[in-house]
């Protein structure tokens, strides 16, 4: 028989994606297949769309506390050897579980990443991603801190990676879930690539990247200090400063370009400051 994947979307008042989203999964061309729907306290009529699937679905209900805290109730009701998660403002095509598990089993791998269509909702241009490598990705995380290869929703996973890394952060409230997570992800397997778009995200001006620069680079921040406490004392002086100085040098740029001085001003002086982990 074949393995069942279990496929997890938190949502959060995306109702007008919802149901393009769950769609793509009751299309895919892989069967068996569980979705689990963990609805994080929507107001906008989320509910009502979930509540038309019937059977065809499992929906948890949570009050409103986050992405990373819906993904681990989604996981708890999870019961297939694949975890693959699915953000609500995006879809897949037909081919994507299917593609991904062929690569799994050819690469003896326990993660399998894709590449993504990207589309501007307000000039719909569309950019596809780039990111094919595959192998070794712990070095990633520290050499680019603050940059996550890959998003969830291109991610299929085995449930025994899943259990060796435990669960999302949910300290986390900006896209630095997604950098914690797969950095961790890293530390138990090589990862792999089906070198294919199989995913559509959508830019529009509720994603998360759309949230607050200086909360992002707060929880940046707080993943990259993650990483040096996780990894000590296997990281050397040199390697966490220069950690450091890139996340620091990368956000100074970006709060110039956005027109906060005083931030990219921090920014400089905490390349100078001690790191406390």
């Amino acid at each position: 028989m074949a393995a069942l994947v279990s496929v997890i979307i938190p949502n959060y008042n995306y109702a007008e994606f919802l149901a393009t989203a769950i769609d793509s999964v009751l299309k895919q061309d892989y069967q068996p297949i569980e979705i689990i729907v963990v609805d994080d306290g929507s107001t906008d009529g989320s509910r009502e769309i979930l509540r038309s699937y019937k059977s065809r679905i499992k929906t948890v209900e949570i009050k409103n506390s986050g992405a990373p805290t819906a993904r681990n109730f989604g996981f708890m009701k999870a019961e297939g050897s694949f975890i693959a998660y699915l953000d609500a403002d995006d879809f897949w095509m037909p081919n994507k579980i299917s593609s991904q598990l062929q690569r799994l089993h050819e690469t003896n791998t326990e993660l399998v990443y894709c590449r993504m269509v990207v589309i501007d909702s307000n000039s719909m241009s569309e950019v596809e991603t780039t990111e094919n490598r595959e192998g070794r990705f712990r070095n990633e995380f520290l050499l680019n801190p603050g940059r996550t290869p890959f998003p969830p929703s291109t991610v299929l996973m085995t449930r025994d990676l899943v259990a060796k890394v435990g669960l999302w952060d949910t300290t986390f409230e900006s896209p630095a879930e997604d950098f914690d997570y797969f950095r961790r992800c890293a530390k138990y397997t090589d990862f792999a690539v089906v070198d294919k778009a199989l995913v559509v995200h959508r830019n529009h001006g509720k994603s998360l990247t759309s949230n607050s620069l200086k909360k992002y680079f707060v929880d940046n921040r707080l993943a990259v200090v993650k990483l040096f406490a996780d990894e000590y004392p296997n990281l050397n002086i040199l390697q966490r400063r220069t950690c450091w100085i890139k996340l620091n040098f990368a956000f100074c740029k970006s709060f110039l370009k956005a027109g906060h001085v005083r931030m990219s001003i921090k920014c400089l002086f905490n390349v100078i400051t001690p790191i406390n982990f």
